[in-house]
């Protein structure tokens, strides 16, 4: 019997809180001013179909602001059945070079500084696939963390009987 009479003070009370909260909730209702009725006007192309394929969420090359560098000549490729990578030099009396390497899917591979002689070897390790695929990769250089060059789409070939696995890639400065 006690128990039953705690469970009616307990639900007693519960309701005298629940009507409190729907009294202040109606005060505010009815006291304060009224928004400006809004009515959302949607373009008619956000209903239709995408046209063009969604960006990919992998990081790669950026656009250079101004492109200082450009290649000597076309990417040279060379067969090679124990490395993959790219190698090269870089004519320019500027400082602070880098090589960077950006591979599809991937992101960024790889990033080197050429030597004194502004010479650069990067070496690629590919995973093993099969015999006759491909790996696309994007070459280019940065100074001071921006980018110099227009990035060069280079495809390197895992089988050392078809294609290429090494790339010349030389760098002369632009002329203004």
């Amino acid at each position: 019997m006690a128990q039953n009479k705690y469970w009616l003070i307990f639900l007693g009370l519960l309701s005298v809180a629940v009507s409190m909260v729907m009294i202040i909730l109606a005060y505010l209702l009815l006291t304060l001013s009224t928004p400006a009725q809004i009515t959302p006007t949607f373009p008619s192309f956000i209903f239709s179909l995408p046209t063009a394929p969604f960006p990919t969420t992998t990081p790669g090359p950026s656009s250079p602001i101004k492109a200082l560098f450009e290649l000597k000549q076309p990417p040279l490729g060379f067969v090679n059945c124990s490395e993959y990578g790219f190698h090269g030099k870089i004519e320019s009396q500027l400082t602070d070079l880098q090589v960077v390497v950006w591979a599809d899917k991937a992101g960024l591979v790889a990033v080197e500084t050429p030597n004194p002689n502004e010479i650069y070897r990067i070496e690629i390790k590919l995973k093993a696939s099969q015999p006759s695929s491909t790996s696309k990769f994007w070459v280019q250089l940065y100074q001071n963390d921006l980018a110099v060059s227009k990035p060069v789409l280079v495809e390197i070939n895992h089988d050392c009987q078809h294609g290429y696995q090494i790339y010349q890639l030389n760098w002369q400065e632009v002329n203004p």
